[in-house]
């Protein structure tokens, strides 16, 4: 990147950086900013800070212009001082200035007006902003505190101390000031992360209602006006007032570029091979990698900021760029090698369908009140309808090596010619060097501490660590950051993708970094050291040993990002996605260890897990695959059962409690030997059965489906959420105790007149479960009432049971019975006393 560019990046990246230390004792947050990047140039000898101190100074027009619209005399004497020094125009550093005051107004669309200050006021919830029409919602605050995982749940909360402000804010400048003061020269990627870190929970702006978090101000300033100095790098010398002009007129200056995958589900689950949980698990992470192989090549070849991603994850990505003709023609080249590529290496299974549109300052400030969103997919889902358009004619249908001996892969299916096919041992099978490369990644997966991505062309017997080839690169598993030494450094160049990690200092600085958040919880099987398998994954359940499957999304997710906030801009959508992603892949692993137990009231468990598991125990859980808005978790049917309700638990409070942001999911539960992809579909299909019927609920196990159209709308067979929680309080927790020295789940004993007690038997459960069946089949008729209130007569359990014998008339027209929801309670129960 050119000199000048890199410095509008970072002085669009530093330009708010006073604003921290301005909260602690208030003052100018422009001039103070100014005095910590001058400190920091006096303390570092890196004179960058001292050019950068002047976009933190003036980036606001009443600084920089005269009432008669002329450049300040103090602005002039200041730039001459730097300009020299840098080998930069006075009027390209002018120019540069306005360029970053411009895109600080794009990013954040708003202006704080004085009256509504206050600078002790919290960071309000982004999430308590998004109203959809499914309720109103009050404000809640998050404390101030550093972006990390391990640490307490960032459950928004109605007030926040003020002292305790004051004091967080002092440690956050002072741990900003020692990290920067750390590096050895300016660094953008480093910068980002310790902004990343730091700024998350700090609002952008100080007045009540303020939900845009500082970092996302900042980055997508910076990203703007990187995006802008590219549109206009022909621009720079001329008359300021000519320039400004330039810069102000409403032309298409900027591209915003989306992607999305095809294919995804079908190349995760489609394989055939045997307890190959890790192998499952590195396709998931390869996606993934092979996402941010793309992404990183686009902004290297268009000259842009990893500031420039606005998001990145589940299989999509969307990029801010120049709309210049040099950045839509290396798009072009750039989407037909990945299309290319994709079609050479999966045959056509995996397509990137890439698209963007044209879009002018104005409608990047407000998004086009959401209509950008409709835009853009609108155009990606058409390129999907055209797969492989791009290299139509380079497509051969005629298989040039069909007269040479070829055989399938025993895991992806591909023919591939005899010789090329590698044998694993221990899974007695051949596979093609794409699968091996994944397998012996699978392998390493759980001990991985980043990856390593390097280009061009690569001895790898040189570097010891296993590699997955993309596009434009390879990734390297890095299980020790240790192991990067020196003298490794001085022999390759490349990009550290750290591993649930803000460490910038865990990793060379002649080495970039980006902070690679993902949900990878995978329980270790203590023979093998290895991920667990399926078969030892049913061992471990309690009662019937069973797998347990989840999938899980958010519910109406293109509503909110096109409609759910009152005033878009691409700083509140920044927010608003990048919290959204760290829900499933930040805190995920936390949840799943058994952390933020206060921030869970009482969900739906077998409390055995409580009471007979040790407290060093790990879960019995593998993520599959977890990221955007989504996930997909497998492991002992039990705990899914009861982590399925946690994490909808723990993401109610993560968005506010409000009820225009829901999630919705399905489970399944299934024998260790059930086909996988039959695994992912029948939970697949749960989750759209949940949507179907309203959202924000929940279906597990079969449920017999009425017949009756005048029922249907109400006699859903998935469950809202909290009224499933009170089912099982009702019926399940009243009827099971644990045999702690059998270490089981046993039905309770009934007492009877003569004191002694007989225990409540399984086949009286299925009773009342064929009860709700013949409901369910006709629920005109009472017949069912008649046959539960004999059956529960004869063993004696009519108070545990009373409310399922009350026949409610005012819902004998339409309205389900008690006993119609019950099944979907005790059906899990008697799962957990199988033996």
């Amino acid at each position: 990147m050119e000199k000048l560019g890199e410095i509008i990046a970072l002085g669009g990246l530093l330009h708010d950086i006073g604003k921290v230390a301005q909260r602690i004792s208030g003052g100018k947050h422009s001039s103070i900013g100014a005095e910590f990047l001058r400190d920091l140039a006096n303390k570092t000898k890196i004179k960058e800070y001292e050019i950068l101190a002047l976009f933190s100074e003036f980036h606001h027009k009443g600084d920089m212009v005269n009432e008669k619209g002329e450049i300040k005399e103090e602005l002039k004497e200041k730039i001459k001082k730097v300009a020299e020094e840098f080998k930069i125009s006075e009027r390209e550093l002018i120019n540069a200035l306005w360029l970053v005051y411009e895109s600080d107004n794009i990013s954040s669309s708003e202006r704080e007006e004085a009256s509504k200050l206050n600078i002790r006021n919290p960071l309000k919830s982004i999430f308590t902003s998004i109203d959809i029409g499914k309720g109103s919602v009050e404000s809640k605050y998050y404390p101030l505190m550093p972006l990390e995982f391990k640490r307490e749940f960032p459950s928004p909360q109605k007030n926040i101390e003020e002292k305790k402000i004051k004091e967080d804010y002092i440690d956050l400048k002072n741990n900003i000031y020692d990290d920067l003061k750390k590096l050895k020269k300016i660094s953008i990627d480093r910068i980002l992360v310790i902004l990343e870190h730091y700024l998350t929970f700090v609002p952008a702006m100080t007045s009540k209602e303020n939900d845009i978090s500082l970092y996302d101000h900042l980055r997508m300033t910076s990203a703007i006006a990187l995006a802008l100095y590219h549109y206009h790098k022909n621009d720079f010398n001329m008359d300021p007032k000519d320039f400004i002009n330039k810069l102000n007129n409403d032309e298409m200056k900027f591209l915003l570029i989306e992607a999305d995958f095809s294919g995804i589900q079908d190349f995760i689950y489609t394989i055939n091979i045997r307890g190959a949980l890790k192998y499952l698990r590195a396709r998931s992470t390869y996606l993934d990698l092979l996402s941010w192989d793309i992404v990183m090549e686009i902004i290297e070849r268009l000259n842009l900021t990893r500031a420039n991603v606005i998001y990145n994850g589940g299989g999509n990505f969307i990029i801010l760029a120049q709309n210049t003709e040099e950045a839509k023609s290396k798009l072009k080249e750039i989407r037909k090698e990945v299309c290319k590529w994709l079609y050479d290496k999966f045959e056509g299974s995996l397509y990137l369908a890439m698209e963007w549109i044209e879009i002018t300052p104005k409608e990047l400030k407000d998004f086009k009140n959401g209509e950008l969103w409709k835009e853009l997919k609108a155009k990606v889902d058409e390129r999907k309808n055209k797969r492989f358009v791009d290299i139509i004619n380079e497509i051969s249908l005629i298989d040039r090596d069909g007269f040479e001996k070829k055989k399938e892969c025993d895991v992806c299916k591909k023919q591939v010619k005899e010789g090329e096919l590698e044998y694993i041992e221990d899974k007695d099978i051949h596979v093609c060097k794409m699968c091996k490369y994944l397998w012996n990644l699978g392998d390493r997966l759980p001990k991985v501490q980043g990856f390593l991505r390097m280009k061009g062309k690569i001895d790898d017997t040189d570097i010891k660590y296993p590699s997955i080839k993309c596009p434009f690169s390879t990734f390297y598993a890095i299980e020790s950051l240790e192991s990067i030494t020196n003298k490794f450094i001085n022999k390759f160049r490349g990009i550290v993708f750290l591993k649930n990690s803000f460490d910038i200092f865990a990793v060379p600085e002649n080495f970039e970094i980006l902070p690679y958040i993902v949900a990878d919880y995978a329980k270790i099987a203590d023979e093998t050291k290895h991920i667990i398998s399926f078969d030892k994954l049913a061992e471990y359940s309690i009662g019937a040993k069973k797998i347990g499957v989840l999938r899980a999304d958010v519910d109406n997710l293109g509503l909110i990002f096109a409609k759910g906030l009152k005033n878009t801009s691409p700083s509140r959508l920044a927010t608003l996605s990048r919290f959204l992603d760290y829900f499933f892949k930040g805190y995920l692993n936390q949840i799943i260890q058994g952390k933020f137990q206060n921030a869970i009231e009482d969900v739906p468990m077998l409390r055995v897990e409580e009471e007979l598991k040790p407290n060093n125990e790990k879960a019995n859980i593998v993520v599959v695959y977890a990221g955007g808005d989504d996930l997909f978790i497998v492991g002992s049917w039990n705990e899914v059962f009861t982590l399925t309700f946690k994490i909808r638990e723990l993401f109610k409070k993560y968005v506010g409690e409000n009820p225009n942001i829901t999630l919705s999911a399905g489970i399944g539960f299934f024998d260790e030997k059930y086909p996988l992809a039959r695994m992912a579909e029948v939970t697949k299909e749960r989750l759209e059965k949940a949507k179907d019927e309203g959202k924000n609920r929940v279906m597990l196990l079969e449920r017999f489906e009425i017949d009756f159209p005048e029922f249907a709308e109400t006699h859903k067979v998935s469950y809202g959420w909290d009224h499933y929680k009170d089912l099982w309080k009702k019926y399940a927790e009243s009827i099971y105790k644990i045999n702690k020295e059998k270490k089981e789940i046993e039905l309770i004993e009934l007492k009877e007149t003569n004191g002694k007690g007989k225990k409540l038997s399984k086949s009286l459960i299925w009773k009342i479960i064929q009860a709700q069946e013949l409901y369910a089949r006709n629920p005109k008729s009472i017949r069912w009432a008649y046959i539960l209130a004999y059956y529960l007569g004869r063993h004696g359990a009519e108070k545990i049971f009373k409310d399922l014998l009350t026949i409610d008339i005012s819902k004998a027209r339409n309205k389900p019975q008690e006993i119609y929801f019950v099944d979907g309670v005790l059906k899990v129960l008697l799962f957990a006393i199988r033996r």
